[in-house]
C-alpha cells in the first residue's frame, strides 16, 4: 500500500522531492471523509487503507525454553462511495488474516 501511495505521488519518499500530480488526476473528496480521493472521470470517491503487524517472541540465551514462532497479521480495506440519483451508494471490502 505504501508503494501504491508513493507511485501515485500522494506520499513523498524519503529524500525525494514531492512532485505535484497533473491537474485533474487526484482530487480529495473531503465530503466523503478523510483519505478519500476522486476517481478521474466519475463521481466515485475511493479510499484504500490497511494495516500490517508482526511479532516474534524469544527467550534468554542458555534457556531450555524454545524460541517463539514469528507471526504476522494484516488487512486491506477498499471503500468506495458514489452519489447517485437514488441516493448514496457505498461498497466496502475488507480482506485480512489473523485477529488483533
Amino acid at each position: 500500500m505504501i508503494a501504491l501511495a508513493l507511485g501515485l505521488g500522494v506520499v513523498p519518499a524519503a529524500g525525494r522531492e514531492r512532485v505535484a500530480a497533473p491537474a485533474g488526476t487526484l482530487r480529495p473528496c473531503p465530503s466523503r471523509g478523510a483519505g478519500f480521493i476522486a476517481v478521474p472521470g466519475s463521481d466515485t470517491c475511493l479510499r484504500v487503507s490497511g494495516r500490517v503487524a508482526g511479532e516474534v517472541a524469544a527467550t534468554r540465551r542458555g534457556s531450555s525454553a524454545p524460541l517463539g514462532t514469528p507471526s504476522a497479521i494484516g488487512h486491506l480495506s477498499i471503500d468506495t462511495r458514489t452519489a447517485t440519483e437514488a441516493g448514496p451508494v457505498r461498497a466496502f471490502v475488507r480482506m485480512g488474516t489473523g485477529q488483533r
